[in-house]
């Protein structure tokens, strides 16, 4: 269910900023989309201190009950 939550939320986060609402092939990715898109990756990494990662989303789920 977490894995889910974060599919949702990281292709909702990659969608914010593309105002084509392109259904892949996507276009070849620039230098500045390349670092746009590993940053959004970074955020969901399975380490503690990735604000969406699997550990901080199971620690928010426990906290909120």
């Amino acid at each position: 269910m977490l894995r889910t939550a974060q599919s949702l939320l990281a292709m909702s986060l990659a969608r914010l900023g593309d105002t084509t609402h392109a259904i892949p092939p996507f276009p070849p990715p620039t230098p500045a989309s390349f670092a746009a898109h590993a940053r959004l990756l970074s955020w969901f990494l399975d380490a503690p201190a990735a604000p969406f990662g699997v550990h901080r989303m199971a620690l928010v789920g426990k906290a909120a009950g």
